[in-house]
């Protein structure tokens, strides 16, 4: 229990996985705020597309309307809140939409009635930000395929990968502003092929060794004239 080490959850982001009704319970007693994806069923499109008041915006640069609801489903007397998006549906060839299909909706469960839905919205897509980072460590870090089969014995290796992951962006934060085709989002795979997985090949020419290096990489290029002395 978090509780008994004064430990508190002041914000839940989850995707609808964990829209139940139980969960929703526990989050709604050990949470300040919480933000979960709605599944859509029938009788809730329904009542999307009867409704008057929807309010045109813009969050994230993505234009779209967005409409409160009180959500009743389960726990109505708790008085939770349905913020709901809809996005007009792009179609490629002009074709023509059945009236009410012509919508998406999405929608999100909160306890929260003192944002905005722009605020809402925005504070539940944040979570893409921290998924995205998991994403890199499974992928990227060895995440995927712990070396230990229980969590405490693989603390030290996933302390030490969370340190390594920090100091490759300290270390892209340096090459992106030098060598082109690096930049900060660049995945460690590319940074890979890009420094360390190129042929290379030393020739002796002239009495001297050079080092001859095959790649496309203008930048590259400088150092086939790299001489060193070898041995």
């Amino acid at each position: 229990n978090i509780e008994n080490h004064g430990l508190y959850v002041r914000m839940f982001r989850a995707d609808c996985g964990s829209f139940i009704k139980e969960l929703v319970e526990e989050l709604f007693l050990r949470t300040d705020t919480f933000y979960l994806r709605a599944s859509s069923c029938a009788d809730r499109r329904q009542m999307y597309e009867q409704c008057k008041e929807w309010q045109h915006t813009t969050v994230n640069g993505q234009e779209m309307d967005v409409a409160s609801f009180e959500f009743t489903d389960f726990l109505s007397d708790w008085h939770l809140r349905l913020v709901v998006q809809r996005t007009k549906i792009d179609t490629e060839h002009g074709e023509q939409l059945l009236p009410g299909m012509e919508y998406m909706y999405r929608a999100i469960l909160t306890n929260d009635h003192e944002s905005t839905e722009e605020q809402v919205i925005d504070k539940y897509n944040q979570r893409g930000s921290s998924e995205k980072n998991f994403d890199v460590q499974n992928n990227d870090f060895g995440w995927a395929h712990l070396p230990f089969s229980t969590m405490e014995d693989n603390t030290v290796f996933l302390l030490f990968t969370s340190m390594l992951k920090n100091f490759y962006q300290y270390l892209l934060s340096k090459v992106s502003s030098i060598f082109p085709g690096i930049d900060m989002k660049s995945r460690l795979k590319r940074f890979v092929f890009a420094f360390i997985v190129i042929p290379a090949k030393w020739v002796r020419v002239a009495r001297q060794w050079t080092l001859n290096i095959y790649t496309k990489d203008r930048w590259l290029h400088y150092w086939t004239i790299f001489n060193a002395s070898y041995g």
